[in-house]
């Protein structure tokens, strides 16, 4: 199933797009916060215009505050946080950032499982998840609805996060620390290298986010991690040598595949490589 929109959004605001001098760009995170001083840099190198002021908060729902009540203009965000953010605030998109031509500026979700796993979708009950956040498109609302439109998971009294709690052994979905179901929700999340932050919707928790949720599979913590089709391409091989966060991923995207999508799955070669995706509808065997 592809997410609700693109995998990367900008944010503007209205104020901004009529005749501006300056881009106040929202960041969630030191490493973000870095690239976007070095872009203000590549900017005013090359003269363009308008200038760029990097503002950095706390998360994703902090920036969206802060550009509400016009103390900053843009912020990058994943699909589920732009549908948010227009309902509850009347943000808009006005750029999208295409990574593969062939799916555009849209994404599936895939839960994914080290490749030694015997996980399936009919064996997830009781093992431990990891999810890009509550709420998120592809590493809650999709997966969720998945097991409750199929009679996998049965919610009691439209108590989902209790449906939940109960359907998996432990699990680590950021921003649920503030629910009544916490000890179940936050058991894998971990928060920063010292400590803070734990199950934290934001940056501060270590297994936030696409490559949280893979990290949290990734060292272990958790069994199937709930996110899109390109996460694991992102977060191996020569991708993983790239990034400048504080961690790497596993050596060889070999070592992982993706067991399910709903509607459609992921291509996946003899050595288990994520490639484009497939034509065929089947859910997991």
């Amino acid at each position: 199933m592809r997410g609700s929109s693109v995998a990367l959004w900008l944010f503007l605001a209205l104020r901004t797009v009529l005749g501006g001098m300056e881009v106040r760009w929202c960041t969630t995170s030191d490493p973000e916060q870095q690239k976007c001083s070095d872009m203000s840099k590549a900017f005013q190198g090359a003269g363009i215009q308008p200038s760029l002021l990097c503002v950095q908060g706390t998360s994703a729902d902090h920036c969206i505050q802060l550009i509400t009540a016009q103390e900053a203009d843009a912020i990058t965000l994943d699909g589920g946080a732009i549908y948010e953010a227009g309902k509850e605030h009347g943000l808009k998109p006005v750029v999208g950032e295409v990574y593969d031509q062939e799916v555009g500026t849209s994404y599936y979700a895939v839960a994914v499982v080290k490749r030694s796993s015997h996980v399936t979708i009919n064996t997830l009950k009781g093992v431990k998840s990891c999810h890009t956040g509550i709420n998120r498109t592809v590493g809650w609302n999709v997966p969720v609805g998945y097991l409750v439109e199929s009679g996998r998971l049965s919610v009691m009294g439209c108590d989902v996060l209790k449906a939940v709690s109960d359907y998996f052994g432990g699990s680590c979905v950021p921003g649920a620390g503030e629910t009544s179901y916490s000890e179940s929700l936050c058991r894998l999340c971990r928060g920063d290298t010292s400590g803070e932050g734990v199950c934290d919707k934001s940056p501060l928790e270590r297994y936030y986010d696409y490559s949280g949720a893979f990290r949290c599979l990734a060292e272990g913590a958790g069994d199937v991690a709930f996110v899109k089709h390109s996460t694991v391409l992102e977060n191996t091989d020569d991708w993983s040598k790239r990034r400048t966060g504080i961690w790497k991923g596993m050596e060889h995207r070999g070592w992982f595949r993706a067991k399910w999508a709903p509607g459609r799955r992921p291509k996946m070669s003899q050595e288990g490589e994520f490639g484009r995706r497939a034509k065929n509808r089947d859910a997991l065997g």
